[in-house]
C-alpha cells in the first residue's frame, strides 16, 4: 500500500469517528432536552391543579420582568462562550479570564437592581424569581461550556439531574400540602445554586483573580460581539413575552388569562424547543470549528443538512400536535386552563420558525456579524407590540399566538434571504416542502378540529400513544418506499 493510500484510509477512518461522534453527541442532546421539558410537562396536571389560572398569571408576569432584567444585565454571554471558550482555541486562557470578570461584574449588577426592586415593590415573590434566575443563568454557564468543549455526557447528567430534582422537590411539597408557587421552582434554585458553588470551589483562583488583567482592548473586543445578543435578547424576550405583559394589562380579567395562555405557550412551544436546543447544541462544537478553519463548503453543507433534518423531526410533532391538541389538554390540564381554540398548533407552527431562524442565524454568530441578527429581532419584537396592542382587545389572548406566528415567520424570512446572499442556498428542496406543509396545517386547523374522545383519561392516554404509534409507523414506511435516508441528516 502506498503512502498517499495509507493517508486516504487514516481520513477516511477520522470521517467515519467524527460522523459517530457528531451522531452520538446529538442523541445525548436530544435525550437531555427531551426529558427535561417532558417532565415539566408531565407534572401540569397536578400543577394546574394546586394553582389556579390567576395565581400562574401573576407568576408569569413577574417571572418575564425578572427574565428582561438578567437580559440587560447578566444573560447575554452565552453567546460569548460559545465563540470564546473552546480549549482548542488559541486564546483560551486569556478568554477564560476576562468572560470570568465580566460575568462577576454583571451578577453583581444584576444582584442590586433586583434588591431595589424586592425593596420598592414588597413582594417576596420577586425574591424568590430573581435569585432563581440568578443561580439558572450561572449554572447555565457552565453546560454551555460543556457544550462548546463537546462534554455531551457531562451536559446531559447534569441537565437531566436538575430536571428530577426541581419536579421531584416540587412532588414532595405539593405531597405535604406546600402549595405556594415558589415550589414550582425551589428544587431548581437549590441544584443551581449548588452547581454554581461547587465549580466556585473546585475553579483554579490563581487563574481567574490574577492581579494581572487583560489590556482594554481584549474586553472591548467581547462587548463589540456581545452587546447586540444584549439587544436580541432583549428582543426576543418582547417577541416571546411582551404578549403575556399585554394580555394581563389589556384585558378584564388579564391575570385569568394570562395563566391559561401561559400555560398552554409553555406545553407546545416546549415540544418544539426539545428540537431546537438538540440541533443548536451541535453548533457551537462543530459548525463553528469548520467556519474557523476556513472550511466554508462544510460549514454551509452541515447548515443546511442541519436545517432539514429539524425540519423533518418538527414536522412530525407538528401533525400529531393538529390531530390531538384538543386531547392532550384534557390529559395534561385542569380545565381551568382549557383552550379550545387552536392555540397549540399555531404555537407549535410559530416555534418551529422560530427555530429555522435560531439554526439559519447561526452563520452571523459564526462570521461575528451579529448586528444583522439584532435588526431582525427589533423589528419583528416591535412588530409584536404593535399588533398585539391593536388586537387583543378586540380578539383576545387568542391572537397572541397568531401575532407571534407571524413575526416568527418575518424574522426568519428576513434572516434566510441575507443567509442565502452571503453564504448561498440552505434550504433544501425537502425543507421548502415542509415549510409549505406546516403552514397549511395551521390554516386548516381554523376550520378542522378532533373534538375530545374520551372522558375518561385513561382512554385518552391509550389513544394518544396509539396516534403516536401509527403515524411514526405510516412516516417510517414512507421515508422507506422514498428510500430516504434519513441518518445523513444528522451527520456534518
Amino acid at each position: 500500500m502506498c503512502l498517499s493510500d495509507k493517508f486516504i484510509e487514516v481520513e477516511m477512518d477520522n470521517s467515519v469517528k467524527n460522523g459517530k461522534k457528531i451522531t452520538s453527541d446529538f442523541m445525548l442532546y436530544a435525550l437531555a432536552t427531551l426529558i427535561v421539558p417532558m417532565l415539566g410537562i408531565l407534572i401540569y396536571p397536578i400543577s394546574t391543579k394546586a394553582f389556579s389560572p390567576e395565581i400562574y398569571g401573576s407568576f408569569s408576569y413577574w417571572r418575564v420582568i425578572i427574565e428582561a432584567i438578567a437580559l440587560l444585565t447578566v444573560s447575554w454571554i452565552t453567546p460569548v462562550i460559545y465563540r470564546y471558550l473552546n480549549i482548542a482555541g488559541q486564546k483560551y486562557a486569556v478568554n477564560k479570564i476576562r468572560i470570568f470578570h465580566t460575568i462577576m461584574f454583571f451578577s453583581t449588577v444584576y444582584s442590586g437592581i433586583s434588591i431595589f426592586l424586592i425593596v420598592w415593590t414588597k413582594n417576596y415573590l420577586i425574591a424568590f424569581i430573581s435569585t432563581d434566575v440568578l443561580f439558572l443563568t450561572l449554572a447555565n454557564y457552565f453546560l454551555d461550556f460543556y457544550k462548546t468543549n463537546n462534554r455531551a455526557k457531562k451536559y446531559c447528567i447534569l441537565t437531566i439531574f436538575r430536571a428530577i430534582t426541581t419536579y421531584g422537590l416540587f412532588l414532595i411539597l405539593i405531597r405535604y400540602n406546600i402549595k405556594a408557587i415558589v415550589t414550582l421552582f425551589i428544587g431548581s434554585t437549590v441544584f443551581n445554586a449548588l452547581l454554581v458553588i461547587i465549580n466556585a470551589v473546585l475553579a483554579n483562583k490563581k487563574d481567574l483573580l490574577q492581579e494581572r488583567l487583560p489590556d482594554r482592548h481584549q474586553y472591548s473586543e467581547i462587548f463589540k460581539f456581545g452587546f447586540p445578543f444584549i439587544i436580541i435578547n432583549i428582543s426576543g424576550l418582547i417577541l416571546n413575552s411582551g404578549d403575556r405583559i399585554l394580555i394581563k394589562n389589556l384585558l378584564i380579567n388579564g391575570e385569568y388569562y394570562l395563566g391559561v395562555y401561559s400555560v398552554n405557550y409553555n406545553i407546545y412551544s416546549r415540544l418544539i424547543t426539545v428540537f431546537i436546543v438538540a440541533v443548536s447544541s451541535l453548533i457551537p462544537s462543530y459548525l463553528y470549528r469548520c467556519y474557523d478553519e476556513g472550511n466554508i463548503t462544510k460549514f454551509k453543507e452541515g447548515l443546511k443538512n442541519l436545517i432539514t433534518g429539524f425540519m423533518i423531526m418538527t414536522s412530525v410533532v407538528h401533525l400529531y400536535i393538529f390531530i390531538n391538541y384538543k386531547n392532550i389538554n384534557y390529559f395534561l390540564i385542569d380545565r381551568a386552563y382549557i383552550d379550545d381554540k387552536n392555540t397549540p398548533v399555531v404555537l407549535c407552527g410559530a416555534y418551529i420558525f422560530f427555530g429555522l431562524y435560531q439554526i439559519t442565524g447561526s452563520y452571523f454568530v459564526a462570521c461575528k456579524k451579529t448586528n444583522y441578527l439584532s435588526l431582525f429581532v427589533i423589528a419583528s419584537g416591535l412588530t409584536n407590540i404593535v399588533l398585539n396592542i391593536i388586537f387583543i382587545p378586540k380578539l383576545g389572548y387568542q391572537f397572541a399566538a397568531f401575532s407571534t406566528l407571524v413575526c416568527f415567520i418575518a424574522v426568519y424570512l428576513a434572516c434566510n434571504y441575507l443567509v442565502k446572499r452571503k453564504l448561498g442556498r440552505v434550504v433544501s428542496k425537502t425543507c421548502t416542502v415542509l415549510i409549505i406543509f406546516n403552514l397549511f396545517l395551521i390554516i386548516l386547523s381554523y376550520w378542522i378540529s378532533i373534538p375530545i374522545l374520551f372522558t375518561d383519561k385513561a382512554f385518552t392516554i391509550l389513544y394518544l400513544m396509539a396516534c403516536f404509534f401509527i403515524e411514526t409507523t405510516i412516516i417510517a414506511i414512507a421515508v422507506k418506499a422514498m428510500k430516504f435516508d434519513l441518518s445523513k441528516y444528522l451527520k456534518l
